[in-house]
């Protein structure tokens, strides 16, 4: 039996657990929060029209990406510094992934090796790799012959960080320099500053606020992995996204880490899916899933896949690699359960359900 009964659950575990500086740098939202806040209250705010007597039998969750199968279409999104949370750190994140086979997306600030990475998880279907586009092309350049060394399938490349959001918290609560540090950084960051308390900053000026749609053409003309853009917030730029040859659009706001009161990113899927209606590619959600009702109610909304952030921390927290295999198997259950009470024996019949906002109940 699972000692959490949901993620929020876990959270409050192990917020008590961290240190002010750990905690504070994973919950931080930027300047007043608003986005933040809004990305949970959203999901709130859709209701489930559920149907019965449908003849429900064998249930499955396996959803495909890019011609793989997978166990459930609930992935973990990339979240930097791991080892803060714990001394697993992703290479714990990848071997609950690839035992829950799902996809692990790491971040650039990582802190365990990707040898460490990679043994614990050799499938490279299920390793996807976040990347910056930097000033210096060079050290973007050497990140993706990383990649690609080590097997990745996918570049998911960040594009709603031309600077680093405002996260006031963090700002005032220095991150203690630890033995890990230099790692998180995979070289990009001399070694005087790797060793700077405020290393994720220095790290952070390293963005390019000039990149364009032709840095996207550029990744493109020089890899063939598959390509991902992470952080679209609007109609245009995923039609843009397509147009240029990605792979997948991924709505994300940055857990409400970047732009404070950009729009909750489940209202931003209906409008993104009607526009790709008629285009092949996956759409991706994350911000603001933390169970599987959440995760169903995209589905339901147009999303091919969802991934979550944060509750990945919570289970690192409490007990490494362990815990974040329970909390994605707490995430199962809560979509298998939601599917059979909604009438849904798999993936594809989610598409059919009615998932209404309560301004529109009476209307039904």
């Amino acid at each position: 039996m699972n000692e959490f009964m949901s993620v929020s659950e876990m959270e409050s575990k192990a917020i008590s657990l961290l240190d002010e500086p750990t905690k504070v740098f994973y919950v931080d939202g930027s300047d007043d929060q608003i986005t933040l806040k809004e990305n949970r209250k959203a999901y709130d705010r859709f209701y489930i029209i559920p149907r019965f007597l449908v003849g429900l039998k064998n249930i499955d969750t396996s959803c495909s990406i890019f011609g793989k199968k997978y166990s459930m279409p609930i992935h973990c999104a990339p979240t930097s510094i791991q080892k803060m949370a714990h001394p697993d750190g992703e290479a714990g994140t990848a071997k609950a992934c690839k035992d829950k086979n799902v996809i692990m997306c790491i971040s650039t600030v990582f802190t365990s090796t990707l040898d460490e990475i990679t043994e614990n998880n050799s499938s490279p279907g299920t390793r996807w790799m976040q990347i910056y586009i930097l000033k210096e092309r060079s050290k973007t350049l050497k990140q993706i012959k990383m990649a690609e060394r080590y097997n990745f399938e996918a570049l998911v490349v960040t594009i709603d960080s031309p600077v680093i959001g405002n996260r006031r918290a963090s700002k005032k609560l220095k991150i203690t320099n630890k033995p890990f540090i230099k790692e998180c950084v995979m070289n990009m960051l001399d070694e005087s500053e790797a060793n700077k308390d405020e290393f994720i900053f220095n790290f952070f000026l390293q963005a390019d606020s000039s990149i364009s749609w032709n840095d996207i053409k550029w990744l493109r003309s020089i890899t063939n992995m598959k390509i991902i853009v992470k952080g679209v917030n609007s109609v245009e730029d995923a039609l843009i996204a397509v147009n240029v040859g990605c792979d997948a659009v991924w709505i994300s706001n940055h857990g409400g880490r970047q732009l404070d009161s950009a729009v909750a990113s489940i209202y931003l899927l209906p409008p993104i899916k009607r526009a790709l209606i008629n285009c092949e590619i996956p759409i991706f959600i994350d911000s603001g899933i933390v169970s599987g009702m959440n995760a169903f109610k995209a589905l339901a909304m147009g999303a091919d896949a969802v991934f979550v952030g944060r509750p990945v921390l919570w289970g690192l927290t409490i007990d490494g690699s362990k815990r974040v295999s329970k909390m994605l198997d707490l995430l199962h259950e809560e979509l298998t359960r939601t599917m059979v009470l909604s009438g849904c024996s798999n993936i594809d019949s989610i598409r059919n359900v009615q998932v209404v906002h309560k301004n529109l109940l009476s209307k039904l």
